[in-house]
């Protein structure tokens, strides 16, 4: 009896441990590089890797720095991307209604600003061309290996 219950803990201990560390995560690996517009540095852009098999399960991404430079994030902090093919969307916007930026917190006007804002219903103006916003239109490819890229260059055209 106690070599059965020995058993059956060892087996559960080894069963819960699993294999690769990773709690069934897929492997990422770290990705960086740099957005430009027409030879600028693209500042403060949404930077989106989207596995084209669409075997991810969730997209990698990197906000832009001052210099136009990024680090994909997919499940931790500068983890990288997957490896494979992936779809580049790049979104920088701008907001061309009211944000409530600079209105009196509980006015009519605030909560107005904000519910759009929730919404989503605000004016939003595209800063790069529509076509690198969206999955279905992008043609930004770009594969990452399994030792990652760190020379990334997305070069955006006005179209």
């Amino acid at each position: 009896m106690r070599t059965a219950a020995l058993a059956a803990l060892l087996g559960l201990t080894i069963g819960m441990s699993g294999c690769g560390g990773g709690g069934g995560r897929p492997e990422t690996h770290p990705v960086a590089g740099v957005v430009t517009f027409e030879g600028e540095p693209v500042a403060d852009a949404m930077v989106t890797f989207h596995l084209e098999d669409g075997g991810a399960p969730r997209p990698a991404m990197g906000k832009t720095d001052s210099n136009g430079e990024f680090r994909l994030t997919t499940f931790d902090t500068n983890d990288g991307a997957m490896a494979g093919r992936h779809i580049v969307t790049v979104v920088k916007e701008e907001s061309t209604g009211d944000d409530g930026g600079d209105m009196e917190i509980g006015s009519d006007s605030y909560a107005a600003a904000m519910s759009a804002a929730a919404a989503g219903t605000n004016d939003r103006k595209l800063l790069v061309p529509e076509k690198y916003a969206t999955k279905a239109e992008s043609p930004l490819r770009i594969t990452v290996d399994a030792g990652g890229r760190d020379d990334v260059e997305i070069s955006l055209e006005s179209d």
